[in-house]
């Protein structure tokens, strides 16, 4: 692996700073945690709406500057090695399934709500494990709050090009919602970087969209599966996965008519040691 110019953590732990914003002063360990576990409640409380039984759900508006580093500070270091993971199991699935940088080193990816964008490093992190493959990297960023930029440019210059320096990265913001009928309008004047697309990610978007938009949020979608111009792998990765089916079963049905699952563990636990990059994949019962 390329040697990193500086760790994880000690990258991260001023973007946290500078994302709270006007909140900085009063930015310390008890603020933190605590706002750890507040966001944390919300999502959970969020995600598991219309089930039996559930609070009735509390949304996060993200504008907030201390909502975005409250999410980061959540789920940053998770979700920053969760695309390193997912990539490493379809790799020792099929080897062949993986896109590969061109000869010039390029690659376009594409990301569905993509918040702070913080993906992006283990995808760099993966791609550069054994030498220095991928050089350029392009980011189609798919997302309807547009106040997550000055989050996602933190984590494009303070994270990624500290610890992976010699990587160049081309952010294209997609100011677009799944769920409206013009998303396709805002895709088509982004066609060719989006129809460019090797690997499409579709994070912890689908289990909050109600079923009522499915048909819309399929035709949107299909914009780029369908229009691809060479072999696309998408990487679809919902939290709590066994119950939120219910909520993203329509999609994942409709994709199968028009591609190949590699691999399909709706049980599967990631576990992360001390070193992040030592991870295991684990299916439970």
């Amino acid at each position: 692996m390329a040697k990193p110019k500086t760790n994880f953590i000690n990258a991260f732990e001023p973007i946290l700073i500078k994302a709270w914003g006007s909140y900085q002063d009063q930015l310390d360990g008890q603020l933190l945690e605590n706002t750890r576990d507040a966001l944390s409640y919300i999502r959970r409380v969020y995600r598991f709406k219309n089930e039996a039984g559930a609070e009735s759900p509390s949304r996060i508006d993200y504008r907030v500057p201390k909502n975005r580093a409250g999410y980061l500070a959540a789920f940053g270091e998770r979700h920053a090695y969760l695309s390193y993971a997912h990539l490493k199991k379809v790799q020792a699935v099929s080897q062949n399934a993986i896109p590969l940088p061109n000869k010039r080193g390029e690659l376009t990816v594409t990301l569905v709500g993509a918040g702070p964008a913080i993906e992006t490093y283990g995808l760099c992190l993966f791609y550069n494990e054994g030498a220095h493959e991928l050089k350029k990297l392009t980011l189609n960023l798919i997302e309807k709050v547009r106040e997550w930029q000055p989050a996602r440019d933190l984590v494009v210059s303070g994270l990624i090009k500290q610890v992976l320096p010699k990587v160049e990265i081309y952010s294209i913001p997609v100011e677009a919602d799944i769920k409206e009928t013009n998303c396709v309008q805002i895709f088509a004047s982004h066609h060719d970087s989006l129809t460019g697309t090797n690997l499409l990610f579709i994070y912890n978007v689908l289990n909050e969209i109600e079923s009522e938009y499915a048909p819309t949020v399929l035709r949107n979608l299909s914009y780029i599966i369908r229009q691809c111009e060479q072999p696309l792998l998408l990487l679809l990765a919902e939290p709590t996965a066994k119950k939120a089916w219910p909520r993203i079963r329509w999609i994942y049905e409709d994709l199968l008519k028009y591609s190949k699952v590699l691999t399909d563990e709706r049980n599967e636990r990631i576990v992360f040691s001390d070193d992040p990059t030592n991870i295991t994949l684990t299916g439970l019962d």
